[in-house]
């Protein structure tokens, strides 16, 4: 029996799992040194406002920036960058797969994605990619009820 796909999803979680377990196994070529991450190191606690200035620094130089880092380069874990960026888009964006920019979110959304990032990074050394879609899927489907 197939399962079941969700929201907009072009795969079940199965090619999910596949996909993602591939670019796994070349994580390590990529030699990227691991560190745990300071949550408070790098972000302060911020308010629960809208902050233009705060939610640009908060995509580009923390969200986007992990990503960049920690996810496997090349063409050929293409498909697995962007299942998990478009899970934690689907976060910013509050459940919403169109009509929203997700580099306008809230500042206290943008911080939580962050923080899950760096508590993925910290908890597996950023050896665990389908661990980082999960988080990012649960918190969809507990936050965003």
């Amino acid at each position: 029996m197939k399962e079941k796909k969700t929201r907009n999803s072009i795969y079940d979680d199965a090619e999910v799992n596949n996909i993602l377990k591939e670019a796994e196994r070349n994580i390590a070529d990529q030699n990227v040194p691991f560190f745990a991450i300071e949550k408070e190191h790098i972000m302060p606690k911020l308010p629960d406002v809208q902050d233009p200035d705060k939610a640009h620094h908060l995509y580009y130089g923390l969200y986007q920036k992990l990503l960049r880092k920690y996810l496997p380069k090349g063409d050929e874990f293409k498909k697995a960058r962007k299942l998990i960026r478009d899970e934690g888009n689907v976060f910013l964006k509050e459940g919403k797969s169109t009509g929203r920019d997700s580099r306008q979110a809230y500042t206290h959304l943008m911080q939580k994605a962050v923080n899950t990032i760096i508590d993925w990074y910290n908890e597996t050394k950023g050896q665990d990619l389908f661990g980082l879609y999960n988080k990012f899927k649960e918190i969809n489907q507990r936050y965003l009820k």
